[in-house]
């Protein structure tokens, strides 16, 4: 979630603290902008917290993933078509 894009009340969180951690934010999406974009491998390792949070970003793409849509494909096609079972 963009954090940047929503008016959180500092009565919810300090700006001070919103600030901090706005700028963790923009650091590690422009670490992963770095990797997809330019195709680069960072200098230092990453957690694996921040490896677990690119790899959950990158398989909500998913089209499997959308609420309202099936993804159906072959496999789930042979279940349904008589001619498969012969």
């Amino acid at each position: 979630m963009n954090f940047e894009q929503v008016n959180i009340p500092e009565k919810l969180v300090p700006d001070n603290y919103l600030q901090l951690g706005l700028a963790a934010q923009r650091s590690k999406q422009r670490s992963f902008k770095e990797l997809l974009e330019k195709r680069k491998l960072p200098k230092n390792g990453w957690s694996d917290e921040r490896i677990e949070e690119l790899v959950h970003m990158l398989a909500s793409l998913d089209s499997n993933n959308y609420p309202h849509k099936v993804g159906l494909g072959e496999r789930e096609a042979r279940i349904a078509c008589n001619l498969e079972t012969y």
